[in-house]
This record gives structure tokens, C-alpha cells and sequence, in this order.
């Protein structure tokens, strides 16, 4: 029938109505609304007419035929049929939308097409707008590598770089790292291999990548976090006197001198120096300065912010174990019954504990101390 499209389409509107269901689809399909044939066919429950038709039209070259049979697909929810179809016909805006809109992953195979086709495209604004709006899905479907490749080759480095750390791979973030030289890589990469294991070698990276970047107060909060790592786990206070001295190195190569800058010495400086004391204990029973350590343990006791650094029961210990030392029994007594009264149990060993007990006259006294 060579009659206008629009005439097509009313003749088989005639039909529908008259009943005549096989003569309107095909009137339906010749006036190219493809859509309504195809309804037509379900209406009347004609699936295996819906497939024919659907097949022979996929074959077709004609833009507007395939438009509208992914269309159709997209009412019958058939996703990835219409996103095939809308990457035949070029339709790159509808595709990226399709698949942003109903989670319609792209294959590696049909995302190296689409890009090929995307680097003939002669307007540069909606080149990068299309090939960006391609990473980002790639990137939220997790083929990270692809994507990566992507965002290297528009010149976005940092997307690039959040490729890398999505994937774990410590090895290609600070190989990108170190080939992009750009501080907030820098920084992003250092940022990932702190939630890694602290290795010598990932410990001397995130050192190296901090100091490139100049991000001084990131570095410092490294060391601090360092520091108080050996600390809590292995009551390490010299090292962690290195890390905090450190760290008070770092915050003063920053030029502004601003409220932040003031506030993080502070806090790094009263840090730096109950650690440092701390370390004069040992040193002072090193040296049998007895007194002295037992002035400092005071010192400490009496400050309100050594919380984060030690424990007031580890300070009643240490003075614990130095009057013992001293074989001062009666002060080492008087330090138990002050941590008992502060709920501090297990001062020291049961046996140091007993033969003070035993020296004063108090044996019966030890399940006190103990339980």
C-alpha cells in the first residue's frame, strides 16, 4: 500500500475497530507506528506475532523504525534490548540515559564501540560530556580498568585515580601516583594506603606522598595516629616520642600561621611532652633516681589530659613498681589501698603485691588487691 503514513494509520484504526486485528497490525507496522502494533499484538495476546515482528524489525536499518521499536522495548521493560538498539542507531544520549536510569550494565565489547564511534564526534563539548557520562557507568558497575582508561584519556586524573582505589590494587595507585605528580593524587593515594597493613614500605610511601604534596596536617595526623598505635598496642614511648616530635616538625613548615596551626601544636606539644615524661620514668629507674620518678608519676597524676596517652591505673603501677624497687613498702602499701579506692586492681604481680603485703603486716589483705 503506497498511501501516506497518516492514512495508513486511520485506515487502520478502521480496522481495530471493525475487529479486523491481523489487517491493522500490519496497517499499524507500514504507517511506522510500531508501537501500537505491537500493543495490538499483545492486546490480542499474539506473542508469537510480537517476536516476529520484533525480529524482522531489528534487521531494519531505518532510524525511525528502530527508535521506535526501542521504545517499545522500554514499555515492555526490555532495557537491554532498547539499549541495543539506541547504540545501533547512534543514540548515545538515550543509551547513557537508559542505563543511568534502569542499571543497564555495558559491555566491555559495546563500551569499546561506543567509544570508538565517540572519538569521530566532531563537537568536543559533547564528546567529553558523552565519554565522561561512559566512565562514570562503567565505574558504578565496577569495570574499574576500562574506566580508568577512560578518565586518563579525558584528563580526569582524580577520577582515574578513584578507579585504582576502588579496585584495591595498592601496587597501581602508587604507580598512578607517581606518574600523574599531582598533590591531590598524592594526598588520595596516601589516604588509601593508610587503611592498608603499615608495612616499613607502605609506612615510607605515605611519608613520601604526604611530604610531595605539602599536606602537612594530614601528615602530622599520620604520625599522631602512629604514635599512638605504639602506644596502645605496644607501649613503645620512645617511638612514639620520635613520631610526635615528628609530626611537631611537619605542622611548623606551614606558612599560615592561623588559629589551626596554633590549636594542632598545642595539642601535638602537650602530647610530646607527657610521652617525654613518661620516658624520664625509665630513665630516672634506669638511673636510680628513685625520687625523681616518683615526682614525675605525681606530676602526671595531677594533669588532666593524659588520658590519651597513658592510664591513671598504668601511672599508679609504675609508682607501684618503683617504691618496691626502693624496697619503700609502706609507700608501695599506701599506692595499692589509693588505686583500690580509684577501683584499681592488680597493680603488679601477686607476688610483688603478697610480699609487700607481708613487709607491712597486711598479708591478709591480698585478695583485696587482686580480685
Amino acid at each position: 500500500m503506497k498511501a501516506p503514513k497518516n492514512t495508513q494509520n486511520l485506515i487502520a484504526e478502521y480496522f481495530e475497530e471493525k475487529g479486523q486485528i491481523e489487517r491493522a497490525i500490519e496497517l499499524y507496522l507500514l504507517g511506522s507506528n510500531i508501537r501500537k502494533g505491537l500493543n495490538l499484538c499483545l492486546a490480542t495476546n499474539q506473542y508469537d506475532k510480537v517476536r516476529e515482528i520484533s525480529e524482522t524489525l531489528e534487521t531494519q536499518q531505518d532510524k525511525e523504525t528502530l527508535k521506535a521499536l526501542a521504545e517499545y522495548f522500554i514499555e515492555q521493560q526490555q532495557h537491554e534490548k532498547a539499549l541495543g538498539l539506541y547504540i545501533r542507531i547512534k543514540d548515545y544520549e538515550t543509551a547513557m540515559k537508559l542505563c543511568e536510569n534502569y542499571k543497564v550494565r555495558i559491555s566491555t565489547e559495546t563500551a569499546n564501540a561506543i567509544l570508538s564511534d565517540l572519538n569521530q564526534e566532531k563537537d568536543n563539548k559533547i564528546k567529553q560530556q558523552l565519554t565522561s557520562r561512559l566512565a562514570k557507568l562503567l565505574m558504578s558497575q565496577g569495570d574499574f580498568d576500562i574506566a580508568h582508561d577512560i578518565y586518563v584519556k579525558i584528563g580526569n586524573l582524580k577520577k582515574a585515580m578513584k578507579c585504582c582505589i576502588k579496585q584495591g590494587n595498592k601496587n597501581k595507585v602508587i604507580e598512578f601516583a607517581h606518574m600523574a605528580r599531582m598533590p591531590e593524587l598524592y594526598i588520595l593515594a596516601a589516604n588509601f594506603l593508610e587503611n592498608l597493613e603499615w608495612t616499613n614500605d607502605i609506612v615510607k610511601v605515605i611519608v613520601s606522598f604526604f611530604t610531595k604534596a605539602k599536606a602537612y596536617y594530614n601528615l602530622a595526623n599520620f604520625y599522631k595516629v602512629f604514635a599512638s598505635i605504639d602506644i596502645q598496642e605496644k607501649q613503645n614511648y620512645k617511638q612514639a616520642e620520635e613520631l610526635y616530635k615528628e609530626a611537631i616538625k611537619v605542622v611548623q613548615k606551614v606558612r599560615e600561621n592561623d588559629e589551626k596551626k596554633d590549636n594542632t601544636l598545642k595539642d601535638l606539644n602537650e602530647k610530646y611532652e607527657i610521652v617525654h615524661r613518661i620516658n624520664e620514668i625509665g630513665k630516672k629507674m634506669t638511673n636510680g633516681e628513685f625520687e625523681n620518678a616518683i615526682k614525675i608519676c605525681n606530676e602526671l597524676l595531677s594533669r588532666n589530659d593524659i588520658s590519651e596517652i597513658i592510664s591513671e591505673k598504668n601511672l599508679f603501677t609504675l609508682k607501684f613498681k618503683i617504691y618496691y624497687s626502693m624496697k619503700d613498702y609502706q609507700n608501695a602499701y599506701i599506692v595499692l589501698c589509693e588505686g583500690r579506692d580509684k577501683g584499681f586492681k592488680k597493680l603488679g604481680s601477686e607476688a610483688f603485691i603478697a610480699e609487700t603485703l607481708k613487709n607491712v603486716g597486711k598479708s591478709n589483705e591480698l585478695e583485696t588487691f587482686m580480685k
